[in-house]
């Protein structure tokens, strides 16, 4: 590991621990990319040629896919 990166688990005495650390900052990454990937979709959806319920549906799980 590189030094830079290292100081973040100089503590940590088991590797367990470490990939358990690595794993929990880096998953928050993902899940950054999938709410930004889920905003910017939900933004520019437009209700075009969609009834007004199928427009209301897909706006419906685009929120409820926020939520989760």
């Amino acid at each position: 590991m590189i030094s830079q990166v290292y100081g973040l688990y100089i503590f940590l005495t088991k590797s367990n621990d470490i990939w358990e650390a690595v794993r929990q900052i880096y998953s928050k990454v993902k899940d950054i990319a999938l709410i930004y990937e889920i905003k910017t979709t939900l933004s520019m959806t437009k209700q075009g040629t969609m009834i007004v319920i199928e427009y209301y549906n897909t706006m419906k799980n685009f929120w409820l896919e926020l939520d989760y």
